[in-house]
This record gives C-alpha cells, structure tokens and sequence, in this order.
C-alpha cells in the first residue's frame, strides 16, 4: 500500500513538471509559426516588388534585417501596412523599408534583399580573326545569371554589331569591352569604293567620304565618275553602298 501511494505522487510531480513544459512549448511553437508566417509574407510582398522595379525574371535569394528585428518576436499576429524601396546596397542588394502594424503598435524593419536576374550575354559562334568587324552571325544570346557574369561582359547588341576585334578569338567566348574597339567608321576624306546598286544593275567606283559616317550609318560621297555628291550606307570602312 505505502508503495502505491508513493508510485502514484512520482507520477504526479511527473505530471506537475510535464505539463508546464508542454504549455511552453506550444507556446514557442505558436510564435515561430506566427514569426516564419510574417517572415514569409515579407519575402513574397518584396519578391513582388523587386519583379516591378527590376525584372519579372527577378528571383530573391536572400533577406537580412538591418534594423527592427524585434518586431518579428512580438506576440500576436502582425500586418504589414507598407514596403517602400529605400536604394541598393551594392551589387544585387535592395534595401527596402517594411511597416509592420500589431496589437501593441506599428513599427518599422529596414531590410536588405539579395537578388538575382537572368540577363543576355553575348558568345562567339566561331572563331574569330583579330579586326574582324562583327556582325550578328559571330555570336549568340545565352542567358546568364548577373551575379555570374564576368567583369566588362557586353550585354547590349547594340555594343557589338559593327566593332571590330582587338585580338583574335576562339568559339565560346563571352565577349567583353576589352574584347573590341569603337565602331568601324568613316573619316572626311577618306578614299572608299562606292557600289551602287540598281534593278539587276551593279556598277563599282571610287569616291572620297565628304563627312564622318559609322559602319551602318550614312554616308556623303563625292563620286569619281560622275562628279557629283551622292547619298550612301557605310557597309565596310572603306565600302559605300547606294540604292537607286
């Protein structure tokens, strides 16, 4: 009988010490629930933002607070009121301000967001001779992440297209500012032969530039055989092309 008695008062200071323990559990429970919940409403209000602001191929690879982290830890369920961009913070980071309103007051977190972006660079398709002037059949488009590219990788077409090599190049290369110099062109006075080109017609002569004129651009010519100034397409640096 005296066992019995002792057994069931272990069991119940067993009782007494668990269920304290249990309490503070749930509770810890509930508020890590409430805090991955505001957490995660955060990431997707800014994900939202940065898709607007910078590209809808933008993917967030990363938050940290820089100041009111303490606001995640309060108790009871929080709202956010606002998310205001605040600037960058360098590469690939955004800083945005978030107004955070619960049951005791609305306050404010200042969060710095990673993120990265799939942008165009440009690979040589074959290679390529030192001066070769380039057009669009000497690379391709691959898309790349921001975070990943080289230093100086061209990311505009516009770059490329009529520039020529510095140096020679093989297949594969992304291609740089270090890789080709200004556009081909052009200069006043400069000596070029003039193609014109008619209905099943083409006749080639000389000529000497009358202005300054870029590979693409056009250009004014002093034609040789007929003695008179003639409008053109700079095709080559020494190459004018005229449509009649």
């Amino acid at each position: 009988m005296t066992l019995y008695k002792e057994t069931r008062r272990g069991q119940g200071w067993i009782l007494g010490m668990i269920f304290p323990v249990m309490l503070f559990l749930l509770a810890s429970v509930s508020r890590a629930d409430e805090k991955s919940a505001l957490l995660g409403e955060i990431e997707t209000i800014l994900h939202e933002k940065l898709s607007h602001l910078i590209s809808d191929e933008v993917e967030l690879t990363g938050l940290r607070i820089i100041r009111g982290g303490e606001i995640i830890h309060r108790k009871g369920p929080s709202v956010i009121k606002s998310a205001v961009m605040n600037g960058y913070n360098g590469r690939n980071k955004a800083v945005f301000l978030i107004t955070v309103s619960n049951e005791e007051k609305d306050s404010s977190l200042l969060i710095e967001t990673a993120y990265d972006v799939p942008v165009d660079v440009f690979v040589t398709s074959r290679p390529l001779m030192s001066g070769t002037i380039l057009t669009e059949n000497d690379f391709y488009t691959v898309k790349q992440k921001s975070s990943r590219i080289p230093a100086g990788a061209l990311l505009n077409k516009d770059e490329l297209e009529g520039k020529a090599l510095r140096a020679s190049l093989g297949q594969g290369i992304i291609l740089k500012t270090n890789h080709v110099n200004a556009p081909a062109s052009g200069k006043r006075g400069q000596k070029v032969d003039v193609v014109v080109e008619g209905n099943n017609v083409s006749i080639s002569t000389k000529g000497v530039l009358r202005n300054d004129a870029v590979l693409g651009g056009t250009a004014k010519v002093w034609c040789d055989s007929s003695k008179k100034e003639i409008y053109g397409i700079l095709v080559a640096p020494t190459m004018v092309k005229v449509k009649i």
